[in-house]
């Protein structure tokens, strides 16, 4: 598994933040962090390789939430790191 964005509460780490760093990725992997859009593509742009996603939260209740897709793509700048996926769960 490679882990996209980590959020802990209580959200230390502001992700108000400029395009800039959205693409190149901020934070401390060992804490909160995003991991950026272009790494993003780069790891999926394989077109051999199907990718799957997972995204898993918990409420402030402690409730676990997931949602799951296969065949996940972020494409490059210039198509804006558009999302694509399928076979939601």
């Amino acid at each position: 598994w490679i882990v996209l964005q980590r959020r802990t509460f209580p959200f230390d780490l502001s992700f108000n933040r400029p395009y800039q760093d959205y693409k190149d990725g901020f934070g401390d992997l060992k804490g909160e962090f995003w991991l950026g859009l272009e790494k993003m593509h780069q790891i999926t742009s394989d077109p051999y390789t199907n990718y799957k996603i997972a995204i898993e939260f918990w409420t402030i209740s402690g409730k676990r939430l997931a949602w799951e897709a296969t065949n996940f793509r972020v494409a490059g700048e210039n198509a804006a790191y558009q999302e694509t996926s399928s076979e939601y769960n």
